[in-house]
């Protein structure tokens, strides 16, 4: 049997690890943090934590991305009648103050319809004049409940989970006969990776949500405002998001593009105003664009939500021409299979890219590789 290990305690480690365990193979997940820990202080550098987790790729990049992500769609399709999954279907609004044509990823939404300024109802500001935009039907993992739900199927087929921080010298000597890394960020240090290109992301979750005051709809769309609205401090055109989830609506609305330079964020910020709650700061048009928006069109007031937490989280991109690697390196004895760089879309794309991580290992195992539909009928969900 095989000594296979997973580097990296996020969506992608979880999602390869369950995956090869459901082909029959023994695996362990090493990593110092996992995605269904509890945190009083979460880690920026572990970007899983903080997810919208609306299956989207929005701001991703490299050849690996959309076809990682329609196979995905595929495997979160067939979670939607799994009790317990916590993946649901949203009706998502995508709306801009000016005119855009639909992105690449808009053919393969369900139910997909274009909207221009004809439409008076969708979530957007009262000051909004021009618009354009589209909503459709979107998949998403409700990350209160999906990642438990996969680590506990995991660790039902046996599956071993292993703390420990790792460092460049222990995967060197790595007790492995095959690694799959999934360390994210972590591939700086562990592997040597050049590339560091991150987002910086902030996000405020509202706690103690009732589900009555949603009058049976979700909250689900990103907006942009524009340049002369809310914009960073190197003028990148910034937008905003929201999504209810099981007992919390989260809001969002960052994306600073830098680098992380020894250990530190080194790149764009936000401009003022700026709230700031436990040392984390962040642009206040992030609460207050989607308090008017939320209050417009959903009819709900967000001052009336006592608990606010506040989060932060690098997405990494590591460039913006081929971002996502998968791809095989050798490491002494040990082939590494690399799945990292999504952008902190790593639930988009999740399935798909560790299938394609898995495919590699069983190319050189002269195993025949899998195609998504075979993949899904040997989950064992």
């Amino acid at each position: 049997m095989y000594n296979i290990s997973i580097v990296g305690g996020g969506i992608s480690g979880l999602t390869t690890a369950f995956l090869l365990q459901s082909l029959g193979f023994k695996t362990q997940i090493i990593s110092e943090f996992f995605l269904t820990d509890s945190f009083t202080t979460r880690p920026p550098f572990f970007g899983s934590l903080s997810p919208a987790a609306s299956i989207i790729p929005h701001s991703l990049y490299g050849p690996h991305i959309l076809p990682s992500f329609i196979d995905s769609q595929e495997v979160f399709r067939t979670l939607l009648d799994k009790d317990q999954s916590g993946i649901k279907v949203h009706t998502h609004y995508e709306i801009f103050e000016d005119n855009r044509d639909p992105y690449d990823y808009c053919e393969y939404m369900d139910h997909f319809e274009p909207i221009d300024n004809s439409w008076s109802a969708v979530p957007k500001l009262d000051t909004s004049t021009e618009i354009s935009g589209w909503r459709y039907n979107c998949l998403f993992a409700d990350w209160n409940i999906y990642p438990h739900f996969l680590m506990n199927k995991y660790l039902s087929m046996n599956g071993k989970v292993v703390r420990k921080k790792l460092t460049a010298e222990d995967m060197r000597n790595l007790d492995a006969d095959y690694i799959f890394n999934c360390s994210g960020l972590g591939s700086v240090e562990l592997f040597n990776d050049t590339e560091n290109e991150v987002y910086l992301g902030h996000t405020i979750i509202l706690d103690g949500v009732d589900e009555k005051i949603l009058n049976g709809r979700d909250i689900s769309y990103n907006f942009e405002p524009g340049k002369n609205l809310y914009v960073t401090q190197n003028n990148m055109v910034q937008d905003v998001y929201a999504y209810s989830r099981s007992g919390q609506i989260l809001l969002g609305g960052s994306r600073l593009a830098g680098r992380i330079l020894n250990g530190k964020y080194s790149g764009d910020l936000p401009i003022t105003p700026i709230l700031t709650d436990n040392d984390i700061s962040m642009s206040a048009h992030i609460y207050n664009l989607n308090k008017d928006i939320i209050r417009s069109f959903y009819g709900i007031d967000l001052d009336g939500f006592v608990n606010k937490e506040f989060r932060k989280g690098y997405r990494y991109i590591r460039n913006k021409l081929d971002g996502l690697r998968i791809e095989r390196e050798q490491i002494n004895d040990s082939p590494v299979y690399h799945n990292y760089g999504n952008g902190g879309g790593g639930v988009t794309v999740s399935w798909g890219a560790s299938l394609r991580q898995v495919n590699m290992f069983l190319e050189d195992l002269d195993k025949d590789q899998l195609d998504i539909q075979q993949l899904i009928k040997l989950l064992v969900f």
